[in-house]
């Protein structure tokens, strides 16, 4: 979700002029990032982690000094949320946190949703294609016991899942996904194209 705050930007040295959207973003980030946590505090042992997620992330740029009181500001949360979860109850706890900051802090926020999906039924454990990849994997990595899960928004096989399609995803990481350096391993990716071959083989 991306939310836009508008207040109004003034002198930093005469703040009762304006309306302090950076205030006004701070604190309901705070409130809906606590909200939604409270909301949806359900878990599912099938995925890591086991319950929804509702991080803050990105900030935009506001104003180019520090003696301005900003008038907008932007920021987006990434909100993965379990499929027992309703998509539009995650749109009420948000329009409910929005109007009270606007009564709170006297500013207009706005939003808008980048991406927004609802999550279609899950491959089951015994589908042929589950199993098929278990055996490969086992096949790669003898001395590792695979585990059946879900990762929490999505990924790609979210799409075939959704043509009602069982599919299944699976990779060799090296878990720094979007951290400083990311990087994968070419020992890696030969492994997993092992693996996706044994698959092809029926082996």
């Amino acid at each position: 979700m991306e939310f836009t705050v508008e207040g109004k930007q003034v002198h930093a040295s005469l703040p009762n002029l304006g309306i302090n959207a950076c205030r006004a973003a701070n604190g309901f980030s705070v409130s809906l990032d606590e909200a939604l946590h409270a909301a949806f505090p359900e878990t599912d042992e099938l995925f890591d982690p086991a319950g929804s997620t509702f991080e803050p992330t990105r900030r935009r740029a506001n104003v180019a000094n520090i003696n301005t009181v900003p008038g907008v500001e932007s920021l987006c949360f990434d909100c993965r949320v379990l499929p027992t979860a309703p998509l539009e109850d995650v749109r009420k706890v948000v329009e409910a946190e929005i109007k009270k900051a606007q009564e709170k802090y006297g500013v207009k926020i706005t939003y808008r949703f980048p991406q927004y999906e609802e999550a279609p039924e899950p491959t089951r454990a015994d589908a042929s294609v589950v199993t098929e990849l278990l055996a490969a994997v086992k096949e790669v990595f003898p001395k590792v016991t695979p585990k059946v899960g879900g990762v929490g928004g999505g990924t790609c096989g979210a799409y075939f899942r959704r043509e009602g399609i069982p599919a299944v995803v699976w990779g060799q990481e090296s878990d720094c996904a979007h951290m400083p350096n990311e990087y994968t391993k070419i020992e890696h990716l030969l492994n997993e194209a092992k693996v996706f071959a044994l698959m092809m083989l029926g082996r």
